[in-house]
């Protein structure tokens, strides 16, 4: 059966405050001291901003993610940092003190109870895999994501952009982390994409042979082309899930589903599968199309 065509609002990552005074729970290494780990080891054995996932790198999400973030947090590095504050974002709707209000959120929503019944199984499934993230857990991986950001790793150089920010340093810095050919790069170049300055959601962007997109379409483009580099994009994908337990949408086994029959019409379903495609050859040649990274009506002397 064919679903409806619903616009997918962007699915905004819910950056936590940190709570100043909490009482942490205790791990092999205190949830506490884990900025000051990574600070003291970072301090040692400085990342270089081209480092290499290594044995660290991303899983499906399937498994005792509390456990998996205490390794990264143990691993003391910028990159491990960026996974760990990936891994208890990934447990916003699912921890310990999110939990209930998820399945009251679901429960109260106008939908069929056999849509209910889908969400409530996806977020019962991830709330298995989360028990143990509690507030002071996921305001420490945003301090994480923060030093991350700060260290100069590719990995998470969009986590802030400010007002002032040198665009064409953004720019490199983007096709630089696509060049690292990592899956958790080129989801930052994403992440790039929707937080740059210059452009709204319908700016328009050409990328030759008569095929103009839009700002979001190259942010989902480079999701979808992180899957072509080793990304978990299957059921257990965040966004997924996430959107499963948020808005219903319960029959999609895999990102590529989530944006076909979901979010897109079926024209920029289109535009958004060539786009993916002239992104995963950008990565593999270098080469890039000359309208993928300034929007229309872009003064490249000016920068503006």
């Amino acid at each position: 059966m064919t679903r409806p065509y619903v616009r997918r609002p962007f699915i905004t990552v819910l950056f936590l405050s940190v709570a100043a005074g909490m009482a942490l729970n205790a791990l092999t290494i205190p949830i506490r001291s884990a900025p000051m780990l990574f600070a003291a080891q970072h301090a040692r054995h400085p990342t270089s901003a081209l480092v290499s996932g290594g044995d660290s790198r991303p899983r499906p999400l399937q498994d005792d993610r509390r456990a998996a973030f205490t390794r990264q947090v143990q691993r003391g590095d910028a990159y491990s940092a960026k996974l760990a504050a990936e891994l208890a974002l990934s447990c916003e709707r699912y921890a310990d003190h999110t939990f209930a209000s998820t399945l009251h959120r679901i429960e109260g929503a106008n939908r069929p109870v056999s849509v209910k019944a889908k969400q409530k199984a996806v977020a019962e499934q991830q709330r298995r895999s989360c028990i143990g993230f509690d507030l002071a857990a996921l305001s420490t991986a945003v301090e994480l994501a923060r030093l991350a950001y700060r260290s100069g790793d590719l990995h998470a150089f969009a986590w802030y952009i400010p007002a002032d920010a040198s665009l064409p340093e953004l720019i490199a810095r983007a096709q630089a982390a696509a060049a690292l050919q990592d899956p958790v790069a080129l989801r930052e170049v994403a992440v790039f994409f929707e937080r740059r300055v210059d452009s709204t959601a319908s700016t328009t962007y050409d990328l030759g042979d008569d095929l103009f997109v839009t700002r979001n379409i190259i942010r989902d483009a480079f999701y979808l082309a992180a899957c072509e580099f080793g990304d978990d994009c299957g059921p257990s994908n965040p966004h997924v899930t996430g959107r499963c337990v948020d808005a219903g949408w319960c029959d999609a086994g895999s990102l590529g589903d989530l944006y076909l029959a979901y979010a897109y019409p079926p024209a920029d379903a289109d535009s958004l599968l060539r786009t993916r495609d002239l992104i995963v050859a950008g990565v593999r040649s270098g080469h890039w199309p000359s309208g993928l990274w300034h929007p229309l009506g872009y003064d490249m002397y000016s920068g503006e």
